[in-house]
Parts: C-alpha cells; structure tokens; sequence
C-alpha cells in the first residue's frame, strides 16, 4: 500500500511540473506574439 502511495504521489508531482512547464511555455508564446503585434522587440 505504502509503495502504491508513494509512486502515486511522485506521478502528481511529475505531472504538476509537466503542466508548469506546459503552461510556462505556452505563456512565452503567447507573450512573444502580443509584442510582435504590438511591434515591440
């Protein structure tokens, strides 16, 4: 039970940072497409 526990827990946490990562990612994007419209950079 405990082993289950743990793998489970380790999954969460490499699942939160694979969507902060994610989201990071698609926000830089998004970012980086706004100042071009805007002609800034």
């Amino acid at each position: 039970m405990l082993n289950n526990l743990d793998l489970s827990q380790q999954s969460v946490k490499k699942e939160k940072s694979v969507v902060k990562t994610v989201k990071t990612m698609v926000l830089s994007q998004y970012n980086l497409q706004n100042q071009q419209k805007l002609g800034i950079g």
